[in-house]
């Protein structure tokens, strides 16, 4: 493996590629290579896969599992169904919101207007989709 002793080459066998100290090209990069083709990696809402450890949790998962309910390791890939860890939208530590990673970079725009208090609700509803729009 590009000059590792047999010990890295071990430790490293459970891994596709291993980005060291790339800083944020690195990151964008792991993003780029871990998605699929249910997931993408390129947005601007930084995400997380849930592996903090938890006892409480690893117990549900495998209680569904014992039920004969599938495991899944990504409910936005191809098992979305089951049990298993959610992802979060969190990323150098902090929640990212829609607010954050949508409306933040582009609040300065003269054709957008942020009502804070909207005073009607339209619920728009059809075969597709379900929106709800301010005004």
């Amino acid at each position: 493996m590009f000059g590792m002793s047999s010990s890295s080459a071990k430790l490293s066998s459970g891994y596709d590629f291993i980005i060291v100290d790339a800083g944020s090209a690195g990151a964008v990069l792991a993003k780029r290579l871990r998605a699929d083709a249910y997931r993408g990696g390129d947005g601007p809402v930084g995400v997380i896969r849930g592996d903090y450890p938890n006892p409480i949790f690893d117990a549900y998962v495998e209680s569904g599992a014992e039920a004969r309910f599938p495991v899944s390791e990504d409910f936005n890939g191809h098992q979305f169904k089951g049990f298993g860890r959610f992802d979060m939208n969190i990323w150098k530590g902090m929640r990212q919101s829609s607010s954050e990673t949508h409306l933040k970079p582009v609040r300065a725009r003269t054709n957008l207007t942020v009502a804070h208090q909207p005073n009607e609700y339209l619920p728009v509803d059809d075969l597709m989709r379900s929106v709800l729009i301010y005004q």
